[in-house]
């Protein structure tokens, strides 16, 4: 059987077999995958053949705030630099991200920092250098 890096256009339908199975086994509910997320798969070399696949999806799903799948939730390596990085590493949006509303993105920032306080919310305004009013507030419009 050749490598998967020569079957790239399997990767879909590997992504949409092994999903329901790895959502089950990590107790999620099944997410959807972004046309984007699937394109950024679809392209990758895969130098570690379907187990490095899974491992990606089993990783995404695990770290995954919603309920879909997006490009910037895959860490795929090349050349040992994860590709959620971006080319130039800036930190600035590219071309594989997914432009997302301000407010959920600010909305997963305050979340990721409080839950890296372990839920301490005032060490997490410290962190962020906002007042523990100000964090109270945007965790409430976020839900």
């Amino acid at each position: 059987m050749p490598p998967l890096r020569d079957r790239l256009e399997d990767v879909p339908i590997l992504v949409q077999a092994m999903m329901p199975a790895l959502a089950k086994e990590i107790g999620r509910p099944m997410p959807k995958v972004s046309a984007r997320a699937m394109k950024k798969l679809a392209s990758y070399p895969w130098p570690g053949n379907v187990r490095e696949l899974r491992n990606v999806l089993e990783r995404a799903l695990l770290t995954l705030a919603g309920d879909e799948i997006r490009s910037e939730d895959l860490v795929l390596e090349s050349n040992n630099v994860p590709a959620a990085l971006g080319a130039a590493s800036s930190g600035l949006p590219g071309e594989e991200w997914e432009i997302r509303p301000l407010d959920d993105v600010i909305g997963d920032y305050v979340n990721s920092a409080v839950n890296a306080a372990g839920g301490n919310i005032r060490k997490a305004a410290r962190q962020l250098k906002i007042s523990p009013s100000t964090l109270y507030a945007r965790m409430k419009t976020k839900g």
